[in-house]
């Protein structure tokens, strides 16, 4: 599981090929775990890690995979502090907006997302960085971790929503979880008994994180009319996952718009502490687009945040500034 590195050098964490069961699950949240408490670097990229990391990426926690603006295998490569950034942040809206103020904005995350990309391995760190923050004995997450192989609908949902909610009140945690559009739109729109019953247990949520594509307005409609607390998230790998949380900015995170057209569309300038050190290339190379000044690849599709209070702008090509990367969010 675990590379040897050169000497003094964390080692590279290797996890199995992902396959959705309980054990390749549990397998990569301990590699995330590993990661998060500095013991080793996680490696998901789409090639082989480099023997030795390029100069300016020496703090890389997190590897995880991207196709770039032209189709060609990256890896954005993550420091442990942007990570942190990124879940603190979460943690302080969630403690601030009365999502979990008991607990200082931490939760109890039940994970319905492959651990293979950002969105997926955000929801083990932060359930790992609950159990550093509240002093817990392991991670907050349900155990056993659940069996995500086979087709997700509502009565999947309901058969691991039920022991992770248990489990979370026993803790006397929040319960969280992170969906994309898809499976929210079949658990919020079903009308079988099923449907009726996951609705039921996804309403005990605390929060119900949506992102990873454009969720249906009739759909957000629908699930909050049912006390579904639902979160819409923007963001990427290169910003450690969302950083836009219901079209505002996580504390710390500042959004621009450069050279908006009419209707106020543009490209979007995200200048954050949580953001990425760059992508690592297969030719053991870098590449530092869009971390900097020229062209920026085309946005993958997550929806657009609001800058500023101000109108929707379309975020048709995010430029990442590095300007507020040494702030604490």
């Amino acid at each position: 599981m675990s590379d040897t590195a050169p000497g003094g050098e964390l080692p590279w964490l290797v996890p199995p090929p992902y396959d959705a069961s309980a054990a390749s699950l549990t397998a990569h949240a301990h590699a995330i775990g590993e990661a998060m408490a500095g013991r080793g670097r996680l490696w998901l990229g789409p090639f082989a890690p480099p023997s030795r990391l390029p100069a300016g990426f020496e703090d890389t926690a997190l590897v995880v995979p991207t196709s770039g603006s032209t189709g060609a295998a990256k890896a954005v490569a993550l420091s442990r502090e942007a990570l942190l950034a990124s879940q603190d942040a979460t943690a302080q809206l969630f403690a601030d907006d009365g999502t979990a103020p008991s607990t200082r904005g931490h939760g109890f995350w039940l994970p319905l997302l492959p651990p293979t990309h950002i969105a997926g391995v955000q929801v083990i760190a932060r359930a790992h960085r609950a159990a550093q923050v509240l002093g817990l004995e392991a991670a907050a997450l349900p155990a056993p971790l659940p069996d995500l192989r086979g087709h997700f609908d509502a009565a999947t949902f309901a058969t691991l929503a039920e022991p992770a909610l248990t489990q979370a009140e026993q803790l006397g945690l929040p319960a969280i979880t992170s969906l994309v559009p898809t499976q929210l739109a079949r658990i919020a729109t079903g009308t079988s008994g099923a449907d009726v019953r996951s609705r039921a247990l996804l309403k005990r949520f605390a929060a119900v994180l949506v992102g990873g594509a454009a969720t249906s307005p009739d759909v957000l409609a629908g699930a909050r009319a049912q006390k579904i607390a639902v979160r819409t998230t923007y963001g990427s790998s290169e910003t450690a996952g969302g950083c836009v949380y219901d079209r505002e900015p996580l504390p710390g995170v500042q959004l621009r718009v450069v050279d908006p057209d009419l209707t106020g569309a543009g490209r979007l300038e995200i200048s954050s502490p949580t953001l990425a050190l760059g992508y690592l290339t297969a030719d053991g190379g870098t590449d530092s687009a869009p971390f900097g000044d020229g062209p920026a690849p085309a946005a993958s599709g997550r929806g657009p945040p609001a800058a500023s209070g101000r109108g929707p702008p379309a975020a048709s090509s995010p430029q990442i500034s590095h300007s507020s990367t040494s702030q604490a969010p």
